[in-house]
């Protein structure tokens, strides 16, 4: 479970320069660069917009680990130490 930013500019620029020049090496390529680039430019705008934490929303996700669990038909971990 990830509970930090969901856009990281520094790390999609990262990423995106990784890929530079390596067109041939991966069949997703343009599909890469698009996220990496979208997930950047997301990023960026919230960061000029005040958010410092790169997110364009406060709550981006709400979820029950009880409901995640019964998608996989697992028992659930105890809230504690799912948290």
């Amino acid at each position: 479970m990830w509970l930090g930013p969901i856009q990281d500019s520094a790390f999609a620029e990262r990423c995106l320069k990784s890929i530079e020049g390596q067109e041939g090496d991966y069949a997703t390529w343009k599909r890469m660069h698009g996220m990496l680039s979208l997930a950047k430019e997301v990023s960026a705008a919230c960061e000029k917009a005040g958010r410092a934490d790169g997110q364009e929303l406060a709550d981006p996700f709400y979820f029950s680990c009880n409901k995640i669990s019964s998608y996989f038909k697992a028992s659930s971990a105890p809230t504690h130490a799912a948290v």
